[in-house]
């Protein structure tokens, strides 16, 4: 049966990201350049500061803090095993055929994970397969409608702060433009001004936006699992056959394991044959 969720852990999320800033970083130190050029404070509050500013007055306080929790899905991304799914729910369509309804009450006792309980009960309660759609569906347009907004937060900070930065390197020129007579402060100026537009630019285009979109990622993959727990019920609620209900949860897997699927019961054909 369906355990509680679990996390793997994504190497290509952390190659990614070390890999961003030691291509940032070691393109720098390569030509010839040193640390303290790129570091900046100043550059990294006007545009950090400025990217988070704009994201508190476009979204709420506990939907940032959202945000800041589902970042731990790109690294650690909750597992959304379709074929194990699939497998639960045949176990459960077959049972269905032998004992009834009543019986997938009991086992839905056993399982951890929310929605697919509450699939597996409202299809023991005998509820039309029509109405538990509409039910569930109506859930997945939640999860999706709450989910998508810490995609958003990231992708409107990418937005946000390549233009703060432009605004950081503005404020530097004027802070150079203000010292032409001190030779001795341009050089600070100057590279405030330039980090922060290296600052803006990068951050946007190596963590945010990328972030936004693995987040939308992750939630196309939910979403699809849920789709799969649906049918699945509902095929169980019109007592439809347990092959015929395979037939349908297996296009919802990769062709690589519909194509698995497909070979290991074309063997036991041929071997008849």
């Amino acid at each position: 049966m369906a355990a509680a969720e679990e996390r793997g852990f994504d190497i290509a999320a952390v190659l990614g990201t070390g890999l961003a800033a030691l291509s940032i970083v070691g393109g720098h130190l390569f030509e010839g350049g040193y640390m303290y050029q790129i570091v900046q404070p100043t550059a990294a509050l006007i545009v950090f500061g400025g990217t988070v500013a704009g994201i508190l007055v476009q979204f709420s306080w506990e939907a940032f803090i959202q945000a800041g929790k589902d970042t731990r899905d790109i690294l650690q991304p909750p597992k959304q095993d379709l074929r194990e799914t699939m497998d639960t729910i045949l176990e459960l369509a077959k049972l269905a055929r032998r004992q009834g309804l009543v019986a997938i009450d009991r086992e839905a006792q056993k399982i951890a994970d929310p929605f697919l309980q509450r699939a597996l009960r409202l299809t023991a309660d005998g509820i039309e397969p029509k109405a538990l759609r509409q039910a569930l569906q109506m859930q997945i347009k939640n999860v999706k409608s709450e989910r998508i907004t810490s995609s958003k937060i990231y992708e409107a900070g990418g937005g946000y702060s390549p233009t703060i930065g432009v605004l950081g390197a503005v404020m530097g020129l004027i802070h150079v433009m203000g010292h032409l007579t001190e030779p001795d402060k341009l050089g600070a100026g100057i590279a405030v001004a330039f980090v922060a537009t290296l600052y803006g630019v990068g951050v946007a285009n190596l963590f945010l936006l990328p972030i936004a979109g693995k987040l939308k990622t992750l939630l196309d993959k939910r979403v699809k699992r849920m789709e799969l727990i649906i049918e699945g019920a509902a095929a169980i609620a019109a007592s439809e056959n347990p092959l015929i209900v395979e037939q349908k949860l297996t296009t919802y897997l990769p062709s690589a394991e519909q194509e698995a699927i497909a070979a290991a019961q074309a063997k036991p054909a041929d071997a008849a044959a």
